[in-house]
C-alpha cells in the first residue's frame, strides 16, 4: 500500500477496511492478473513438462534476446560491455554468460537510473523493493509483463500445491507482513479481509499468547482452504495448536520468504494435517523455485530466470556446492538484471526430481551472505 492509501485507509472502521482492500486488491488484481498473465499460465502450463534441452533452449533464446536490448538500450551495460570488450553476439547461450561481468546491489543502488532502458518509458515503470533484512533495502524496476508472469508462476506453485489461485480461487488465510491493522490496536480484530482474491489478511504484528485465541477463532469462522505465511508466523499458530491439544485441518500450507526449518516444517504439516508447499522468490525478480507434491527440493522456475551459483571469485562452482545466487531476468525488458549478485546462499543440483519435470532443482538458501559467521 502507498502512503496516501493508508492514511485514508487507517481512518475508517474496520469493516470500511475491508471494503477499501477489497478494492485495492481488485486494483492490484487488474495489473497482475490482466496483460499478458493468462498467456503466460498457457506457456508456464505447456513447458512444465518440457525436456531438460527444451527448457535450456528456451533460456538461451530469451537470454539473447535481453543481452541485446540492453546493449541497445541501457546505458550501463553499453558501457559495461564496451569495458569488456563484449558485444550481444558473443553471447549466445548460457555458458557464455561468464563473459558478462556481475552486478551488484550497490551497482544497482547508485546507477539505478542508468540501469532503466530507454525504450520503456518511465511513466510505466513498477517498482518493487527488497525487505532491507541484510542490509540497505533496494528499489528495483520492472515492466508489467514481469509482474504478469511472476503471477503466473505464482498459479503454477498454488496449483502444484492443488490449490486455485487468484480471483474466484481458494480461500486462503495469509499470514505475512502486511500491515493490515495499525500496529498500536490492542484489541481484536487483528484481521481483515480481501474479498476479491477471497483473503483473509491476519496481522502477524499482533501474535502473542493473549490473541492467539482470537485468531483460532477467527480461523474457524473462515474456514481457509489454505493457509498462506511465513514459516515463522505459520510455527506459532501450529504450536499455539500443540499447546491447546487441536488440529487445524486445511489442503496446503504456503510457506516463502525465510529459511523454512524441518522442526517447523514437521510441527506445521502435524498440525495443519497437510503438506507445506515451499517457494523461494526475490523482489528483484531474478530467480524463483518451488517445490512439487514429491518435496524433494525447489524447481527452478527455468522459464522465468537463468541462475547461477558462484564462489567468493565470482566463478561458477560444481552441483551440489554450496554458493552465492547469482540470477538474470529473461523477461524484464525495463530493467533488465544481469548476473545479479543476491545476497543468499544455496547450490544447484544435476539429479533429476521422480514427478519427472526436467526443470533443475536448487538445494536449501541456507542463510543470507552476511550470517555465515
Amino acid at each position: 500500500m502507498n502512503k496516501a492509501f493508508l492514511g485514508v485507509y487507517r481512518s475508517f472502521p474496520p469493516p470500511l477496511q475491508d471494503f477499501l482492500l477489497t478494492m485495492y486488491g481488485a486494483r492490484l488484481a487488474h495489473e497482475r492478473f490482466g496483460g499478458r498473465y493468462r498467456e503466460y499460465v498457457q506457456l508456464l502450463s505447456a513447458t512444465e513438462r518440457f525436456s531438460r534441452g527444451d527448457l535450456e533452449a528456451y533460456q538461451d533464446e530469451r537470454l539473447r534476446l535481453v543481452v541485446s536490448h540492453a546493449y541497445e538500450t541501457v546505458p550501463y551495460y553499453r558501457r559495461r560491455f564496451d569495458d569488456h570488450g563484449v558485444k550481444p553476439g558473443d553471447i549466445r547461450n548460457r555458458s557464455d554468460l561468464h563473459k558478462l561481468p556481475l552486478l551488484t546491489r550497490d551497482d544497482v543502488r547508485v546507477h539505478f537510473e542508468d540501469l532503466r532502458s530507454r525504450a520503456v518509458p518511465r511513466r510505466t515503470l513498477r517498482m518493487g523493493h527488497t525487505s532491507g533484512t541484510t542490509g540497505t533495502p533496494l528499489t528495483v524496476g520492472y515492466d508489467r509483463d514481469t509482474v504478469c508472469l511472476t503471477y503466473a508462476v505464482f498459479d503454477r506453485h498454488y496449483r502444484w500445491a492443488g490449490l486455485t489461485f487468484g480471483r474466484g480461487g481458494d480461500r486462503v488465510a495469509v499470514l505475512r507482513g502486511n500491515v493490515v491493522v495499525p500496529l498500536t490496536e490492542r484489541r481484536p480484530p487483528f484481521w481483515r479481509r480481501n474479498r476479491w482474491q477471497n483473503q483473509l489478511l491476519l496481522s502477524s504484528f499482533h501474535l502473542s499468547p493473549a490473541n492467539l485465541p482470537a485468531y483460532l477463532c477467527e480461523l474457524e469462522r473462515f474456514d481457509p482452504e489454505a493457509v498462506d505465511g511465513y514459516p515463522s508466523t505459520l510455527f506459532v499458530l501450529a504450536k499455539y495448536l500443540q499447546r491447546v491439544g487441536r488440529f487445524f485441518p486445511v489442503r496446503a500450507a504456503i510457506t516463502s520468504s525465510e529459511t523454512l526449518f524441518d522442526f517447523q516444517r514437521d510441527l506445521i504439516e502435524e498440525r495443519f494435517r497437510c503438506r507445506v508447499f515451499d517457494y523461494y522468490a526475490l523482489a528483484e525478480r531474478v530467480a524463483f523455485s518451488h517445490e512439487c507434491d514429491r518435496h524433494a527440493g525447489h524447481h527452478l522456475a527455468m522459464e522465468y530466470a537463468l541462475s547461477e551459483v558462484v564462489d567468493g571469485t565470482g566463478e561458477p562452482v560444481p552441483a551440489g556446492v554450496t554458493g552465492r545466487l547469482v540470477g538474470t531476468t529473461l523477461h524484464n525488458l525495463a530493467m533488465p538484471l544481469i548476473r545479479y549478485v543476491t545476497t543468499d546462499m544455496t547450490s544447484l543440483r544435476d539429479d533429476p526430481c521422480s514427478c519427472g519435470r526436467a526443470h533443475a532443482l536448487m538445494g536449501d538458501v541456507t542463510t543470507k551472505a552476511e550470517d555465515l559467521l
